[in-house]
C-alpha cells in the first residue's frame, strides 16, 4: 500500500509547489488516478508481464492525470502572489497590524 499512496500523492505535491496553474481538479484526478493505477496493476500481476513496477506506472498516470484534469478546469489554485493580505514588505514597515489597515 505503501507505493499506491507515494503515487497518488506525489505528482499532486510537486505540481502544487512548483506548477502555478495546478488546481483543484488536477490534484483529485492525479490522487485518485494514481492509486488505482498502482493497485490495480499489483492485482492484476501486469509489473512480471510488463517489466514496470506498479509505482512507475502510478506516477506516469497520476502525473498525466494531473495535466488532464488541469486542462478541464481553468480556475488555478490561490497562489502567494495572488494573495491580497500582507507581504513580508508590509509587515517589515509597521509590522502585522500596519499591513491591515494599509
Amino acid at each position: 500500500m505503501t507505493h499506491s499512496s507515494c503515487t497518488a500523492f506525489t505528482p499532486s505535491y510537486i505540481c502544487a509547489v512548483w506548477w502555478p496553474k495546478a488546481n483543484k481538479a488536477g490534484a483529485l484526478a492525479s490522487m485518485l488516478t494514481g492509486a488505482v493505477v498502482s493497485v490495480g496493476w499489483n492485482a492484476l500481476g501486469l509489473d512480471a508481464a510488463t517489466g514496470w513496477d506498479a509505482m512507475v506506472a502510478g506516477i506516469g498516470s497520476s502525473t498525466l492525470a494531473m495535466v488532464v484534469g488541469n486542462a478541464g478546469d481553468t480556475a488555478a489554485l490561490p497562489s502567494a502572489s495572488s494573495h491580497s493580505g500582507s507581504t513580508a514588505g508590509d509587515l517589515k514597515k509597521g509590522g502585522p497590524k500596519a499591513a491591515l489597515v494599509s
